[in-house]
C-alpha cells in the first residue's frame, strides 16, 4: 500500500525549517554550537548538527526517506556566505 506524501516548495521548506528551528531547536543547540551546520527534516521535525552536509542528509533520509530537508548555519542569517565578511561581528575570523 502507498503512503501519501506531503510535498512541500523550496520556500516553504524553509518557512517551516526556521518556524520549526525557533519553536523548538533554538534553545537546545544555540549555546556552545555557533557556526555548526544543522539540518532539520521538516516534515518530521527530526534534526541532526554536523560539518558534513551529505552525511547529516542521510541521517535524516535514514529515519523518514520521504525527508524534506532545511540547513542552516546555527546563530548565522545564512548556511554560506558570499565575499570576505562573515555575518556576525566580533566572530574569530569576522570584522572588527
Amino acid at each position: 500500500m502507498a503512503t501519501a506524501s506531503v510535498q512541500y516548495t523550496p520556500d516553504e521548506v524553509v518557512e517551516r525549517g526556521k518556524a520549526i528551528y525557533e519553536q523548538s531547536i533554538r534553545a537546545e543547540v544555540e549555546s556552545g554550537n555557533i557556526g555548526r551546520l544543522l539540518m532539520i527534516d521538516v516534515m518530521t521535525g527530526n534534526w541532526v548538527l554536523g560539518e558534513d552536509r551529505i552525511e547529516m542528509a542521510r541521517r535524516l533520509r535514514e529515519r523518514n526517506p520521504d525527508a524534506a530537508n532545511f540547513g542552516m548555519r546555527v546563530g548565522y542569517p545564512t548556511a554560506e556566505k558570499i565575499g570576505s565578511w562573515p555575518f556576525l561581528p566580533g566572530q574569530p575570523g569576522g570584522r572588527p
